[in-house]
């Protein structure tokens, strides 16, 4: 088989490789890379990254590498054009394919053949499931969920499976397949039979072998797997994989089980991230595909022997693959299925609880519940042979921690036993000697913040790849490989290196850290306290190994050569500053002793050309000569002070008067010049985390080319010594240390160290935990005497707090001249105090009335006054509460929406500060903004719930319920995860209510509405809006100063009032329909809204607000109901209800035979329980099978249905549920036809002449040239109802009616008078838009319910709803008066049906809720006319056909 490059590009142009790489491979997200365990190769840790980018794979272990067909082609087994191929057909791309060889023809054929046979298996046992195996499941605890899930089915006795299956199939191919076996006579026989099976499946759900459980008793093995076949390897496949894949890959993390009953009680209890293995022990094949899945796996085995064997010999195995092993010791007598159903609704938090280590786990079992002292110690030696299995140092390391101090003994004590087990492991293929990663770290290295960082653990590696710029290596490297890492950077950085050695060698890691020290490079080493250069530590562990082991004399001089010939290459100010301190290390008797032995390998090493001529350029300097000193020194206190504590002075420019260079005293008595710049100190930004400890100084040049000063900020380890300060002044331009030493550095950084303002950086903006709130350039918070304050922040951004100084970088003349397009504090300057002179003020009861009056309609102004002030007090609230609330503004574009947000936020920032894009901001972004900004509402627009991302969802989310944000490794080392935290509040917009999740955002915020509304006639609205616009313009900080005097109120009294509120409106909407989880949600957030007016009101009487409380309660349980009635309509079960309407008005549900509505009496539902009923109470009989699958095929293309397990849950929750009933006849009358014209009969006729059709040709133009005249949305959705009134399919009567009352009575009663000859449509809304959803199928994305009911109530012609409108329409009703077959008793001819068929017109009826339009202005804007389809209704009238 052969295909053309042009279509293999296509190919891998479209199909994405981190799709189909993740159908095989858990991979996780690290940088813009995908990282995995490689499926190729046995390894510990993921070494195969996976680039999208690149549309490439490649393992670092094994050096695998290629693209997504290559990929395929090797882990499939298959050819690459086969590999091609099967990719071309999954992602639907058209590709040639030339012939194929026979024997690619074979294996394919024989794959598909079986796959075909075994899928019509399972469904066989599927649907033969007969009394004994179905009392055999229901006794075992099955569900109908669980056994639809995992496809359970039952084989018969003897061959019954066979005789069905051997007349569509061959009976080679159903042993082939491995479900029939042969005897010795020759008779075939069903392999499964009388056993309850268990299909195993592929990664795309297809049936390829079985497990049976035997119910006869009689059956030597009590579970049968399917032999092994081209489909089917044993020893490969986990049971419940398909099943439990994304679970496992959301955790991270997979339950291993004993059997099939085991992984089904725990997946219908909710742990689905759980699987069984298919053989009787764990083979590599399973293990690699386990270890690639998820890195942790916690064993769940039966706590007997068997059980507890298992696990003892699984731990190595799991252990050996790089897998984090726990295990799980359940009760005595309980296995995993009885653990399960003794802890439905619980049983993962009961799981977590019990989790143990595995060594914990043996120790249990082997060594505590050992008899005797032999016993023990063979208890040990399993339990140090697994801890062997570990790869990782460290991890190994704690857990021989672990058990030492379980068995109270020394750790040091079991190390030798561990080095003995570990001496007969076959450690896993592992990269080639040398560095490995170099070309990742250049594409994400950045020369001026990161550092190289050389690793020997594979997984720190494999952590970091992608993400930081870090290096592995193994063994010694080539030159060649070190001057490929000089080109990226000469300065590393090593965390603990291994310190083995003796006098014979050396270990890998110390010769390569030599090598890189000889070849220039700065290399750090980190240690417990800290981070040295690589000679200090070398020195030090050579010196603490004499010390401690106190070698011979010859021993102590090879390590002494060694020492001495690594000084030699350190630098000269190192060796002057450090070697009396290396003498005492090395336990020699004086300094002089090392310089001795040192002095050959220096003499050797010293270059002849090291004399560099010194620049001077004395031009703009003081004059001075050298020999006394200036009288600026001798008249400036702090100068003489410097110079006799120090041994300096500053040199000063002639032009600024500032210090240009350092003047130090030298041996003659005069002074000498050192560097070309001055330091001057000004900020240590202190912080725990080393990566945010800064520095700031500002750095003036004695350079005619430099005569700017620059400040610079530093990270503080910058200072630690000479070579990293130098390295540091190299990046910022010509700043020379010159004339220079390491003594003298020190005395320069001893001074600078005095003189730093040590300071906190402001972080996070809004609220602090030291109890003020900080704008970027002031802050709010109480003085010393107990009195509320603003303090500006100085010109270096530092202002004070309770004796504490806060650094803000925003307003900080340090950043004042940096270039606008790297202005990192931006964002934060738009958090700013405005101080308004007091004359332009205006109080805050003003400010309430003008945000009341300007956004009147829907009363969104008080929701928005209400909301201002909620944001301020989030960090108070949250905690106490454990949720927080949001708004949520529902508009069309240019309905006003942003205004209203923009108006809310102007209390904290300032207007022109931009809105976030939810479609166009990173989710990093996204995070960082909701981090900073403590109690400061943020605008977030363009929400839509189909582009949204996961992240950002989850995001808004947790602003309004968990408080958490995003995780993330605390550091490039550690395993620490560390979470975002949530701060800001939020204001969201968009064009449609949120409904992703179930609307799981929906019921935890307040949704506006925002109808569009033309002011422009209206002056008093333009004045009053440019009233408020030009205050917010001004800045309203004064106003928020006064929202936050009032923290210690809200504190003290909030929750009460929030509690008070809650009762007040649970009892207000007593007995109101809708789901309980939702109602109580939307009254927790609406009680925080009325808590905040009743606390202003009560407890702030000055701040006026324009309504009362009782106003406001009124507006609170209308929000609640008409929040709760919208979500109503859209959750699951509303929408299945409403797509029953649909389908009985479309004639595909039928009364009678789908469902019936009766009066009866009383109800005998299952198990013989009568229920009375009250008299006229109506009950709706449900044929719920027949009814889900209309459902399914109406839904399809839509929003994903409800199954029938889930549909049948929630019915029995709603309030309608009455019961099941065992035995309901359902009896109808369906229309049979026959044809009196034979198939294939043409008539060549047209029904119509060319002027009828030329006329409708000239309609249609003239239509659709209007059609798309009206492009707005709005406008299709009428032309749709346009187009299926023609069709027919939208009736007059019963999907809408057209009228002219005098007035309209809409909900609540409210009665609105209707001028005279006024014409209004009535409007069957739920009906109308399932038949515009599927005459839009396959189109443009049509509008949803709710966005629909927003865009009509912002049309002008909108007038309001009706709670009970009744429809009322015609339907025909045919009916056969002589059944088919009849014959004629006079003529001895069959009767034709359709000859003595009757036509009924039947009335019906419907009372249902209805929107109201104004008819006329529909008219006017959408050129509609729906009254053509007006008919007379009639009670009945019969007509022959």
């Amino acid at each position: 088989m052969k295909i053309s490059d042009n279509d293999i590009n296509r190919i891998l142009d479209t199909v994405p490789i981190v799709d189909v790489v993740s159908q095989y491979v858990t991979l996780r997200k690290s940088g813009s890379n995908y990282f995995g365990c490689c499926p190729f190769h046995n390894e510990r840790t993921a070494s195969m990254s996976v680039s999208p980018a690149k549309r490439i794979f490649k393992c670092f272990g094994c050096g695998e590498h290629g693209n997504v067909i290559w990929f395929v082609h090797k882990i499939e087994g298959i050819s690459y054009p086969e590999a091609a191929q099967q990719l071309a057909k999954q992602y639907n791309i058209d590709i040639k394919v030339e012939e194929k060889t026979p024997e690619e023809l074979v294996r394919e054929r024989e794959r598909e053949e079986l796959l075909v046979v075994l899928d019509a298996a399972n469904k066989w046992f599927v649907s033969h499931i007969d009394a004994a195996a179905d009392d055999f499941i229901v006794s075992r605890g099955l569900n109908a969920w669980a056994r639809a899930e995992f496809r359970v089915g039952a084989a018969g006795t003897y061959r019954q499976m066979y005789d069905d299956l051997s007349k569509l199939y061959k009976p080679e191919i159903l042993q082939k397949a491995g479900l029939v076996s042969v005897r010795d006579n020759g008779d075939r026989t069903d392999f499964f039979r009388s056993r309850v099976t268990f299909p195993f499946l592929d990664r795309f759900g297809r049936v390829i072998g079985f497990t049976g459980r035997d119910i006869s008793g009689y059956a030597k093995a009590k579970y049968l797997n399917s032999p092994d076949t081209a489909v089917f390897k044993k020893g490969s496949e986990f049971f419940g994989l398909f099943q439990a894949r994304s679970e496992i890959a959301r955790y991270s993390k997979a339950y291993l089980v004993e059997g099939q009953f085991d992984v089904i009680s725990f997946a219908q209890n909710g742990v689905r991230n759980v699987i069984c293995k298919s053989g009787s022990a764990l083979d590599a094949v399973q293990v690699k595909r386990l270890r690639s899945l998820a890195e942790n796996v916690t064993l769940v085995y039966d706590d007997d022997k068997a059980g507890i064997h298992a696990t003892i010999a699984q731990i190595p195995v799991l252990l050996d693959a790089g897998i984090n092993v726990r295990c799980i010791m359940l009760p005595e007598g309980h296995d995993p299925d009885d653990f399960a159903r003794a802890n439905i609704g619980q049983l993962r938090d009961k799981l977590q609880k019990m989790e143990i280590g595995f060594v914990a786990y043996l120790h249990e079992k082997l060594y505590r519940q050992a008899a005797d002292e032999p016993g023990r110690e063979a208890g040990l030696k399993v339990i140090i042979d697994a801890i062997a299995h570990v790869a990782e140092d460290t991890m190994r390391n704690d857990y021989m921690r672990t058990l030492a101090k379980m068995i109270e003994v020394s750790s040091d004590t079991l190390m030798p036993k561990l080095r003995q087990a570990m001496s007969s492991i076959k450690h896993h293929d592992e990269p080639a000697s040398g560095f490995c990663g170099i070309s990742e770290a250049k594409e994400i290295y950045d020369k001026d913040n990161d550092k190289i960082r050389l690793t020997t653990s594979w997984r720190e590696f494999e952590e970091n790849i992608g993400a930081l710029p870090v290096v592995y290596f193994r063994g010694c490297p080539e030159d060649s490989e070190v001057q490929e890492l000089r080109q990226l950077d000469n300065t590393v950085v090593i965390g603990s290196p291994n310190e083995t050695l003796n006098d014979k060698t050396e270990n890998d890691e110390i010769l390569t850290l030599k090598q890189l020290f000889r070849s220039g490079f700065n290399v750090d080493v980190e240690v417990d306290s800290g981070t040295i250069g690589f000679i200090q530590w070398y020195v030090g562990i050579y010196g603490r190994l004499i010390r401690e082991e106190a070698p011979t004399t010859n021993v102590v001089d090879i390590y002494l050569d060694r020492i001495a010939e690594m000084i030699a290459e350190a630098t000269e100010v190192t060796r002057t500053r450090s070697m009396k301190e290396w003498a005492k290390c090395l336990s020699l008797p004086s300094e002089r002793a090392l310089k001795d032995i040192v002095k050959p390998y220096i003499t050797r090493k010293r270059s002849k050309n090291k004399v560099e001529a010194e620049r001077e350029n004395l031009d703009d300097v003081a004059d001075i000569d050298g020999n006394t000193l200036p009288e600026y020194v001798e008249e400036s206190e702090e100068y003489m002070r410097m110079l006799s504590r120090y041994g300096f002075y500053p040199l000063l420019s002639k032009s600024k008067g500032e210090p240009v260079c350092y003047m130090f005293k030298n041996d003659s008595g005069g002074y000498g010049r050192v560097c070309d710049f001055f330091l001057t100190p000004l900020l240590h930004v202190y912080d725990k985390d080393p990566e945010l400890n800064k520095r700031i100084v500002k750095i003036t040049s004695m350079a005619p080319e430099i005569r700017k000063s620059k400040y610079v900020e530093w990270k503080s380890s910058v200072f630690a010594n000479m070579a990293t300060f130098r390295a540091a002044l190299v990046n910022e331009g010509a700043y020379n240390f010159e004339n220079g030493n390491v003594k003298h550095y020190d005395k320069i950084w001893t001074w600078m160290s005095h003189q730093f303002k040590t300071c906190f950086q402001l972080r996070t903006f809004g609220q602090q935990k030291e109890d003020f709130f900080a704008w970027s350039n002031a802050i709010f918070h109480r003085n010393e005497a107990g009195d509320f304050e603003i303090k500006k922040v100085d010109n270096l951004g530092l202002v004070e707090h309770g004796g504490d100084l806060f650094y803000s970088p925003a307003y900080s003349e340090i950043y004042a001249y940096d270039r606008s397009d790297s202005d990192i504090f931006e964002q934060d300057r738009h958090l700013r105090y405005i101080d308004v002179p007091q004359s332009r003020r205006i109080s805050f009861a003003q400010w309430a009335d003008l945000m009341n009056r300007v956004y009147r309609i829907e009363d969104n102004g008080k929701w928005a006054i209400i909301y201002a002030i909620l944001c301020g007090f989030r960090s108070d609230l949250y905690p106490i509460i454990g949720n927080f609330t949001a708004i949520f503004f529902i508009g069309q574009t240019s309905s006003g929406k942003s205004q209203i947000a923009q108006s809310i936020r102007a209390l904290y920032e300032v207007p022109s500060a931009p809105s976030s894009n939810l479609n166009q901001i990173s989710d990093a972004a996204f995070f960082s903004i909701l981090e900073r900004f403590r109690d400061v509402p943020c605008i977030f627009e363009e929400y839509n719930d189909e582009e949204i991302s996961d992240q950002k969802f989850q995001g808004l989310k947790a602003v309004t319920y968990d408080g958490d944000g995003k995780q993330k490794r605390r550091s490039a080392t550690g395993n620490d995860i560390e979470t975002s935290k949530v701060n800001a509040s939020i204001i969201l917009l968009g064009q449609e209510a949120p409904q992703r999740d179930d609307n799981a955002l929906s019921n935890r915020v307040v949704l506006c509405e925002v109808p569009a509304h033309n002011f422009s006639g209206d002056l008093e609205a333009q004045r009053i809006f440019k009233e408020l616009k030009g205050y917010e313009k001004e800045g309203l900080s004064y106003l928020l100063v006064e929202v936050q005097k009032l923290r210690p109120i809200f504190r003290t009294h909030f929750i009460g009032y929030m509690e008070q509120s809650r009762k007040e409106l649970q009892e207000a909407l007593v007995g109101m329909s809708g789901r309980s989880g939702d109602q109580s949600r939307i009254i927790g957030t609406v009680s925080m809204f009325l808590a905040t007016c009743r606390l202003l009101i009560n407890d702030a009487p000055h701040m006026a607000l324009p309504f009362t409380y009782d106003e406001f309660f009124a507006l609170a349980v209308d929000k609640v109901r008409h929040q709760c009635e919208m979500l109503a309509k859209s959750d699951k079960l509303a929408t299945f209800f409403n797509t029953l309407d649909f389908l009985i008005d479309k004639g595909t549900l039928k009364i009678g035979r789908d469902f019936t509505i009766d009066e009866p009496a009383k109800v005998t539902l299952k198990g013989g329980v009568e229920k009375q009923l009250a008299e006229g109470q109506k009950v709706m009989y449900m044929n719920l099978s027949n009814v889900h699958k209309h459902y399914l095929a109406a839904m399809q293309g839509g929003e994903r249905p409800l199954t029938l397990t889930t549909l049948v849950v929630n019915l029995k929750s709603h309030p309608a549920y009455i019961g099941d009933v065992s035995n309901k006849k359902f009896i109808w009358q369906e229309e049979v036809r026959t044809m009196r014209t034979p198939p294939g009969t043409v008539n060549l006729a047209l029904p119509f002449t060319y002027d009828e059709f030329f006329a409708l040709a000239v309609d249609k133009v003239r239509h659709q040239c209007e059609m798309l005249a009206k492009s707005d949305k709005l406008a299709t959705f009428f032309n749709t109802l346009d187009f299926l009134i023609d069709k027919g399919t939208l009736k007059i009567g019963r999907d809408f009616t057209i009228d002219e009352p005098a007035k309209v009575t809409l909900k609540g009663g409210v009665e609105k008078q209707l001028a005279e000859g006024q014409k209004v449509m009535y409007m069957n809304l739920s009906n109308v838009h399932k038949h515009y959803l599927a005459a839009m199928q396959g189109g443009e994305r049509p509008l949803t319910l709710t966005t629909l009911v927003v865009n009509l109530k912002s049309h002008p012609a909108y007038i309001g709803d009706v709670s009970n409108k009744k429809f009322i329409w015609q339907e025909e009703v045919r009916t056969m008066r002589t059944p088919p077959g009849t014959v004629n008793q006079a003529t001895m001819a069959e009767v034709d049906p359709d000859d003595t068929m009757i036509i009924k017109i039947q009335k019906k009826s419907k009372q249902t809720s209805a929107i109201v339009l104004d008819y006329n202005i529909l008219q006017q804007f959408m050129g509609i006319d729906f009254e053509r389809a007006t008919i007379t209704v009639k009670d009945e009238d019969t007509r022959p056909f």
